[in-house]
């Protein structure tokens, strides 16, 4: 065999090797990419939708967003969904003491979920909310002397009760409206607050 036609075959196996490199490399990074995007979307939870409805769910229109140091809040037996509030929002994170519901509130504008439980929950069904949500840099999670359900889901406007830690709408909840408030994206962290986790 000539050399010429030797340099020809091995030009033409080293272009073969290259479209094959390209071909799997490409359905390699469309995979990664769709993953990515599946994760981004749902915040690293994937077991429930984010749509459909969420049986319970109370809404709430026409919330002011006016920001004031002293407000005196009626207490309802429930977290506020919105409304005038504090202008330092909370950090985001677990908390194991009740946290300044004027500062969580602004974490509602910011797009959080505020889980809060009564402090007679027992310790499992604290357990489960927080492991529910470690991590989730948009979720607050703290107990709420005198809530009139043992667990309540409160995003800016939204709101759902619930019985038991393992109730799935607990998530559903936290999949539908976490960075969902009036300013979608604003930071949960940088403000006040310690979190646990």
């Amino acid at each position: 065999m000539s050399k010429a036609l030797m340099e020809k075959r091995r030009a033409a196996v080293a272009k073969q090797k290259r479209r094959r490199y390209l071909i799997y490399g490409g359905a390699l990074a469309l995979v990664l990419v769709i993953a990515v995007a599946a994760v981004t979307q749902t915040g690293g939870r994937s077991r429930f939708s984010s749509t459909g409805p969420i049986e319970g769910l109370q809404t709430f229109a026409g919330l002011s967003r006016a920001h004031a140091v002293d407000i005196d809040l009626a207490d309802a037996g429930r977290p506020p969904a919105g409304g005038p509030h504090h202008p330092q929002w909370l950090n985001c994170g677990i908390y194991r003491e009740p946290v300044p519901t004027i500062n969580a509130i602004h974490s509602l504008e910011h797009g959080a979920v505020w889980v809060t439980y009564d402090p007679s929950l027992p310790a499992d069904q604290v357990a489960q909310l927080e492991s529910l949500t470690r991590g989730d840099p948009y979720v607050l999670v703290s107990p709420y002397p005198g809530q009139e359900s043992p667990i309540i889901a409160t995003a800016w406007g939204a709101q759902v009760d619930v019985d038991d830690a393992n109730d799935e709408r607990i998530e559903q909840f936290v999949l539908r409206y976490r960075t969902g408030g009036p300013e979608p994206g604003a930071v949960c962290a940088g403000g006040l607050g310690e979190p646990v986790s």
